[in-house]
């Protein structure tokens, strides 16, 4: 028995060794103009037409917002990655008209209207 809890003991402090390494790592730190380009690489409406899923389709019927405006606030809008539903997404948001596009490459998933900055702000702190 007592082997045993040494293994475990042994097991443990290696765990918790790897797990400090990992908190303790240093990050890197991104500038807004470096964080801009890294998001334009996943989606760059300069490289070819904007698409839309048949939802954003819907969603920009329903909530009367053309083409245009979406194309707008992705080329101009405030850039973020956020974590939604399993995986990680791009959004584009646009204070002044309250407009949130969420977008993978140059594909639109969906477009929201009346957007408050708490509804960015808890996206973007929004973890796996």
């Amino acid at each position: 028995m007592g082997a045993r809890i040494s293994r475990h003991r042994k097991l443990g402090l290696f765990i918790f060794t790897l797990l400090g390494v990992l908190v303790s790592a240093p990050r890197l730190a991104f500038s807004h103009a470096a964080a801009r380009s890294q998001i334009a690489a996943n989606v760059r409406p300069d490289k070819g037409e904007l698409k839309f899923t048949r939802h954003a389709e819907e969603r920009l019927r329903q909530r009367g917002v053309s083409k245009e405006q979406v194309a707008s606030v992705v080329a101009g809008g405030e850039a973020f990655r956020y974590y939604h539903h399993g995986h990680w997404e791009t959004g584009y948001y646009d204070a002044d008209s309250g407009l949130f596009v969420a977008a993978d490459r140059n594909i639109v998933i969906t477009v929201i209207t009346d957007v408050g900055r708490g509804y960015i702000d808890r996206l973007k702190a929004a973890r796996p």
